[in-house]
C-alpha cells in the first residue's frame, strides 16, 4: 500500500471516528465534544493559518467554528464526514473574515478622504485626532 493510500485510510478512519460523535454532539454531551476540539483543533488551526496567514485570527476563527458546530448541533450532517463540514464551516468564516476587514479598510479609507477634503479646519483636526485614535486599536477593534 503506497503511504497516499496509507494517509486516506488514516483521514477515512479519522472520520468515521468523528462520525460516531453525532449522537452524542447533537445531545451536547461535553465528552463528545472534548473528542471533537482533541481531533480537530490543530488540522483546523494549519488551514485556518494557511488561509489568512494570521495566527491570532486562525485561533479565533477556530474556537468560532466550534461554537457554529455546537450552535448548530442539531443540524449537524447524518451523512458524510463531520471533518470535512468542520473544514467547511471554517472556510466560510475565512472568507467572511477576509470580506468583512476588506470592507472596513474601504470604509476607513472613504471616511479619511472625506474629512481630509472638509473644508472646515476644526472638522479636519478632530478628524485627525480621531484617526490617531482609531491607528491605536487592535485590527478587530475597529
Amino acid at each position: 500500500m503506497t503511504s497516499w493510500n496509507m494517509e486516506m485510510s488514516k483521514q477515512e478512519r479519522e472520520s468515521g471516528a468523528l462520525s460516531a460523535l453525532l449522537p452524542g454532539l447533537r445531545r451536547a454531551d461535553p465528552s463528545a465534544y472534548s473528542v471533537l476540539v482533541r481531533e480537530l483543533s490543530e488540522p483546523l488551526y494549519r488551514y485556518a493559518a494557511g488561509l489568512l496567514g494570521q495566527g491570532a485570527i486562525a485561533e479565533d476563527l477556530v474556537q468560532a467554528t466550534f461554537v457554529r458546530l455546537y450552535r448548530s448541533r442539531k443540524r449537524l450532517p447524518t451523512s458524510g464526514s463531520l471533518r470535512a463540514y468542520a473544514f467547511r464551516v471554517l472556510r466560510h468564516l475565512a472568507l467572511n473574515h477576509r470580506r468583512d476587514a476588506a470592507l472596513r479598510r474601504e470604509r476607513e479609507v472613504e471616511a479619511a478622504g472625506m474629512a481630509e477634503n472638509s473644508s472646515n479646519d476644526n472638522a479636519r483636526e478632530l478628524a485627525r485626532e480621531l484617526w490617531e485614535g482609531v491607528a491605536k486599536l487592535d485590527q478587530q477593534l475597529r
